[in-house]
């Protein structure tokens, strides 16, 4: 735990206290084109498992601890929302996808477990 926040932690909206829901990506699931790394994780027959088949799965300090390790880090909103959804300026300029689209592609790969 970096005891400041850093600027990985400001990419990914990291602040000294928060709530965050985070699930494991399955290595042997499909994912969208954009979503999909060339190495994934080569889990043990133990650890992968324990996915059931499923597309995700809770994280687990050990499953954090190999290369390609895919996870989806979700904040809990606390107030007005609605600014979660806005595209900001630097994103923009930098030609990323805007928020709302975004989620619209996370929509279609999470599944309810």
């Amino acid at each position: 735990m970096p005891s400041e926040i850093g600027e990985i932690q400001e990419e990914f909206g990291l602040f000294e206290k928060g709530s965050y829901n985070i699930s494991l990506k399955n290595p042997e699931a499909p994912g969208p084109s954009y979503a999909t790394i060339q190495n994934p994780a080569n889990y043990p027959k133990d650890i992968q498992e324990q996915f059931r088949g499923r597309r995700w799965m809770p994280v687990t300090p050990a499953t954090l601890d190999y290369e390609g390790a895919q996870f989806l880090l979700i904040g809990e909103g606390l107030g007005d929302v609605k600014k979660a959804v806005e595209p900001v300026a630097k994103d923009e300029k930098h030609g990323k996808e805007k928020p709302e689209e975004e989620l619209e592609k996370l929509e279609e790969e999470v599944c309810v477990i």
